[in-house]
């Protein structure tokens, strides 16, 4: 997958880079399929930028976030009580998936000279992967 290219998290379609700003998000063709907890078409407030939420896409949970008279679904991949937990679920992984695949890279790249005025000095990429590793480890 390329680092630039949001993908749907239900159908893998290619979508705006807009969208990158909101984890595991929802094209507009699956969000067609979306119903309340009530089985109904969710509602929403363009005025008060406001609506249903949890919101269900084929039985799973999903969210949305309302702004600007719009709004941008994002499936629920911890299941969520509350949409702040969403939230900070869904950001920390996000992050941390972020901070792994750069660690990842540096590690590959192994050591590598960085020329500092006369002289040249070798900088490792060991404690991003000691990172890494302490990171897996707690999963």
């Amino acid at each position: 997958m390329h680092p630039g290219i949001t993908r749907c998290s239900f159908c893998d379609a290619e979508m705006d880079r807009f969208f990158a700003n909101y984890p595991n998000c929802v094209c507009r063709e699956c969000e067609k399929r979306t119903v309340n907890s009530e089985n109904k078409v969710p509602d929403f407030n363009t005025f008060f930028d406001s609506g249903d939420n949890p919101i269900f896409i084929d039985g799973i949970k999903c969210w949305r976030r309302y702004k600007f008279g719009g709004f941008v679904t994002m499936r629920d991949l911890h299941d969520c009580s509350t949409l702040e937990e969403f939230y900070r679920k869904a950001y920390n992984r996000n992050r941390e998936e972020r901070f792994n695949e750069s660690a990842s890279k540096a590690a590959r790249r192994g050591p590598r000279e960085i020329e500092t005025g006369t002289d040249t000095e070798e900088v490792q990429s060991s404690r991003s992967v000691e990172v890494v590793q302490s990171i897996s480890a707690r999963r």
